[in-house]
């Protein structure tokens, strides 16, 4: 019976052997043929190669009689599987760093975050996004002794098979984030770093189902570089992982070809979710596309070739959240979170000190900032928690201006956010139910992620519906009724026909008593860095119990399960002291 099997088993190899020989001694022609077929235009977006063997056949492709991939048949190949049993500490790796993400890892809505914008999206198998690339608090990594500093510049999707295994186990879905070698000498040369984000089966991904509604709304399968207008990309929500930054690094190529061997590679550990019905738009516009191609786009794992691969234990994420109003932030060390200059605080009125005698600081010069004429326009609106109004270039005037030290500081307006059913800051010990934070920056630093900032406090109290804020709310809700935006969109415009959304501090914001608290201190969300000087009226707007319940049904639109209390506690004075101006001392 045993040498039957075994007769059995010789006929079958046989008879493999020989369909195998066919296909290898098939023409380069039927090779491009078969791609051919798969698409629907020309040129080939995958330059001749497909996935029907899952990238078996590349290294073996001829092009003119020589090999066409020469590069997908070396020693350092990607995708590898990644046996955690067998990572390696990151101190033996040497020439190579870890990753900082820097303003990756910053919410989008923070001024130091990085958010991508004017996004384009290729409806065929991948779905690759490209944006505008972002020039400032990019990521960097110490290379062979020399910092460099790496710029975004598209991410894709490979679906059904993740690429990269872990423990021998696919996932089924992968996310690349390709980025590049600011400046390079040679962009054919240059050194390239990639981000790969898993996905498991769960939930449905927010991102993801806004990008594929957003995509198919917006242009035909098969169509390259679709505008998603109004459509921009919080990295740090949208694409990272949600908790653990803990990633697997490892010198390896690009997956596709030409596989070329210049690839530092972050396959991080934490997974987000996907839901069956969001593979199946990556099958649909696949096969829309493409009707014989294969849906499954990955390629199959190379051997490591005595490669090592390390485990970076997680930086602090900046997907913070208000669940324990920060005093999880201080407890555990975020960032600069449990320093000593720290906001907010309780301003007590009885106890402030007057401006004139504070040392190295004047009061701010509000300027233009306080006229009817200084009017923002090309502002776009971060449609989340917070609402965010992010500043288009402030018009022709007299900028705030703030003497530090010997230096007359000059502030640009950046952004205004607010924080909602308890203020951040406290007066004499009790919360007001709103606080408005409008944030400036250095003029002359504005590219710092250390540039000194200036932020303007301005509470509300419940009464009469504030204007600008019911301006500003049904421009929201009439646009995501008409499917224009949707919610958790970053950078989206309000502008109607003939109605531009324009803001103007004095009008909209100031209250018409100028008393404020003067105080060193520090952004109130994480990095919490200590480099703001604070300027929180005393005089209140008021808001209306409706405007508040539009804040809370956005938030939870935008982050389901999210509180809607988003204040951090008040911290400690640790010596510090707070200064009235304007007839605010005591």
């Amino acid at each position: 019976m045993a040498s039957r099997r075994v007769c059995l088993l010789g006929a079958l190899f046989a008879v493999l052997s020989v369909a195998i020989e066919g296909h290898s001694a098939s023409s380069e022609a039927s090779v491009a043929s078969k791609a051919r077929r798969q698409l629907k235009e020309e040129p080939n977006p995958n330059d001749g190669y497909d996935y029907m063997q899952h990238g078996f056949d590349w290294p073996g492709l001829q092009e003119g009689g020589t090999t066409k991939y020469p590069a997908c048949s070396g020693s350092n190949q990607s995708p590898i599987d990644i046996n955690t049993n067998q990572l390696m500490e990151p101190s033996s790796r040497s020439g190579t760093s870890a990753v900082s993400l820097n303003g990756l890892n910053v919410d989008g809505a923070q001024a130091d975050g990085i958010t991508l914008t004017n996004a384009k999206v290729d409806l065929e198998q991948g779905m690759k996004v490209t944006f505008d690339q972002p020039a400032a608090n990019l990521p960097t990594i110490e290379i062979g002794g020399t910092t460099k500093s790496f710029v975004p510049i598209q991410f894709h999707f490979h679906h059904f098979l993740s690429e990269h295994t872990i423990n021998g186990i696919h996932y089924p879905l992968e996310l690349h984030i390709v980025m590049q070698e600011q400046d390079p000498a040679d962009v054919a040369t240059a050194q390239l770093a990639v981000i790969g984000i898993m996905y498991k089966y769960g939930e449905e991904d927010p991102f993801l189902k806004r990008l594929q509604e957003t995509a198919q709304s917006n242009g035909e399968a098969g169509d390259k570089n679709v505008e998603l207008n109004s459509f921009s990309i919080n990295v740090a929500r949208d694409l990272l992982p949600e908790s653990d930054l803990t990633y697997y690094g490892y010198d390896g190529s690009l997956t596709t070809p030409g596989c070329d061997e210049r690839v530092k590679w972050h396959v991080f550990k934490e997974a987000r979710t996907v839901s069956v019905a969001q593979l199946k738009v990556f099958s649909e516009v696949t096969l829309a596309a493409h009707p014989e191609a294969t849906v499954t786009n990955n390629r199959v794992i190379q051997p490591l070739n005595g490669r090592k691969v390390y485990e970076y234990k997680g930086e602090p994420n900046d997907k913070y959240n208000y669940v324990q109003h920060g005093f999880d932030w201080r407890d555990n060390g975020l960032d600069s979170c449990a320093g000593d200059v720290q906001s907010p605080i309780d301003i007590v009125t009885s106890t402030l000190q007057a401006g004139s005698s504070r040392s190295d600081v004047s009061s701010v010069n509000l300027n233009d900032l306080n006229t009817d004429a200084f009017t923002l326009t090309g502002n776009t609106v971060n449609i989340g928690q917070g609402m965010q109004i992010n500043f288009g270039d402030p018009p022709a005037g007299d900028l705030p201006v703030i003497r530090i030290g010997t230096r007359d500081v000059t502030f640009r307006p950046l952004q205004v956010h607010w924080h909602f059913f308890l203020s951040e800051h406290t007066v004499d010990g009790v919360h007001y139910p709103l606080e408005a934070h409008i944030v400036m920056k250095d003029n002359d630093n504005l590219g710092d992620s250390a540039g000194q900032l200036a932020v303007i406090g301005i509470m509300y109290k419940y009464g009469d519906a504030d204007p600008f804020i019911t301006d500003m709310q049904k421009r929201v809700s009439d646009k995501i009724a008409s499917g224009a935006i949707t919610y958790g969109q970053s950078g989206v415009s309000l502008n109607n026909p003939d109605d531009p959304f324009n803001v103007n501090i004095k009008n909209n914001f100031l209250p018409s008593e100028l008393g404020y608290a003067g105080y060193d201190g520090s952004l109130t969300t994480p990095p919490c860095s200590e480099i703001v000087k604070w300027h929180v009226f005393l005089e209140p707007r008021t808001v209306s119990v409706e405007q508040m319940e539009v804040f809370a049904d956005v938030t939870l639109n935008s982050n389901p399960g999210a509180t809607v209390t988003t204040n951090r506690m008040i911290q400690p004075l640790e010596g510090r002291t707070v200064y009235g101006y304007n007839g605010a001392a005591a």
